[in-house]
């Protein structure tokens, strides 16, 4: 499934840096559009967007759903990357999240970074 570039804005975007963060000119949103988007679209939303078939039950493309998270609490915090749970499992970080699976699949240092960010 494929989502429209305003839910993917309004879900990232939108948590990070308050929806007031709208203009095209913000480099938050230029970074979002060129660098976050596309690594969710290509690495993320086979497994976590939000549809009934998906294989997990964490959505990334709802900011409410973000928040909420999955069974070990919100998969992100606002203002505190290190504490996000999205950020330690791409990190490879956390006990039990461990993103992506497949090592052919996982994401670089500067792909983190673009989503720390």
């Amino acid at each position: 499934m494929q989502h429209s570039r305003t839910q993917l804005l309004i879900a990232i975007t939108g948590f990070a840096f308050g929806l007031s963060a709208f203009a095209d000119d913000n480099p938050h949103v230029r970074h979002f559009n060129a660098r976050v988007e596309p690594l969710l679209v290509e690495k993320c939303l086979g497994c976590h967007d939000g549809s009934k078939e998906a294989d997990s039950a964490l959505s990334l493309t709802l900011r409410t759903a973000l928040l909420a998270g999955g069974e070990l609490g919100p998969a992100i915090v606002s203002g505190s990357s290190e504490t996000s749970l999205l950020i330690q499992a791409v990190r490879r970080t956390h006990k039990e999240l461990k993103m992506q699976p497949d090592p052919a699949d996982r994401l670089s240092a500067a792909q983190v970074s673009d989503l720390q960010r």
